[in-house]
């Protein structure tokens, strides 16, 4: 969720629900879709969402566009549904090449329309059902809440990971056959959370394993607002600069990623990213003690032309230089000589 309290200019602004702390804020939904290994996560694509009620919308700049632009489209997708917004994503980034074979989503995307069209885009669905949902565990003749269902499979064997409560395969209203892992809720260890998938095959370990790998979105999230100017850094009004600015925050934290992965740094996005500042600040001294080196290797030259010295004697000038940098060079440490002679001279 990307706040802007006082966005009362600010094109598309709306009044969304935050879930996380249960209030109503003003500002836009930032609806990203990643892809992970289990040890890198990649952003693949991000979309600014809004209120698809107009007496949500606290703005009343509109920005009139051409139907035919991009800048059309992205509007549209900022008032669609995220459920069917979802799907869209998912489907464009499937097309790009992008392989995958689970998506993991959270609570307040579950639905059957949705399982089933992930299902038609040939990928499993893994995702925490709220606790109202209603199942059917003996073929769609009773339909239970899922506290009832527990307390229905409490008589049966238990399991050697002391987290699983119990599993069984059951069938939505719709007709979607779902395998449900009941776990025990880490902060309540009294209550119990469900993980359900299509794919009756897994196992439940493998349901859970995956699905732990939800995380990286929510540490994804916290790198770009904390580090990467997600959520401060832009504070333009229009629609398109403002959405820019997200695939730009994204972009960074693509490039951090990158470099963890390349040199296997356990180091987290944040401390990386103040380190490449560092070197972007040093890299100009670099350049300049570069360039007056340089110089000094011209310095002859420059004197043969002026007339100050012969030209027979501009190799033998170059030479006394090139000897006095040596033992300069010599003096320094190994580290500032790699640095300042190998890499920028040669």
């Amino acid at each position: 969720m990307l706040e802007r309290p006082k966005a009362y200019k600010t094109e598309l602004a709306g009044r969304l629900f935050d879930h996380v702390f249960a209030r109503q804020v003003i500002g836009f939904a930032d609806l990203q879709i990643g892809w992970t290994d289990g040890n890198s996560f990649i952003p693949v694509s991000a979309t600014l969402v809004t209120s698809g009620k107009d007496e949500l919308i606290v703005s009343n700049h509109v920005k009139t566009v051409d139907k035919r632009t991009c800048a059309h489209r992205i509007r549209e997708q900022a008032r669609t549904k995220k459920n069917d917004l979802v799907v869209d994503i998912i489907k464009r980034a499937l097309n790009m090449g992008i392989e995958g074979e689970y998506i993991l989503m959270d609570t307040w995307f579950y639905s059957d329309k949705m399982f089933v069209e992930l299902g038609k885009l040939g990928v499993s669905p893994i995702c925490m059902l709220k606790q109202n949902r209603v199942v059917s565990i003996d073929g769609g003749v009773t339909f239970l809440k899922l506290d009832k269902v527990l307390k229905h499979l409490s008589k049966s064997g238990v399991y050697s990971n002391a987290n699983i409560i119990n599993s069984v395969e059951a069938v939505t209203k719709g007709g979607i056959r779902l395998k449900l892992v009941f776990v025990k809720n880490y902060n309540d260890p009294s209550k119990f959370i469900v993980i359900a998938t299509t794919d009756i095959s897994l196992s439940e370990d493998k349901i859970i394993q995956l699905y732990t790998r939800r995380w990286f979105i929510e540490t994804n999230f916290k790198a770009q607002k904390s580090y990467l100017g997600l959520d401060s850094e832009c504070q333009a009004h229009d629609f398109d600069t403002i959405n820019s600015f997200v695939h730009i925050a994204n972009l960074r934290f693509l490039i951090l990623e990158i470099l963890r992965r390349l040199s296997n740094d356990p180091r987290s996005q944040g401390e990386l990213l103040r380190l490449i500042n560092k070197e972007l600040q040093e890299q100009p001294f670099v350049n300049a003690l570069t360039s007056l080196v340089r110089m000094c290797f011209d310095i002859p030259k420059i004197f043969a032309d002026k007339g100050l010295l012969d030209e027979s004697k501009i190799a033998e000038a170059q030479q006394v230089i090139d000897e006095t940098i040596d033992q300069w060079a010599s003096g320094i440490t190994k580290f500032l000589q790699k640095m300042f002679i190998k890499k920028q001279i040669s």
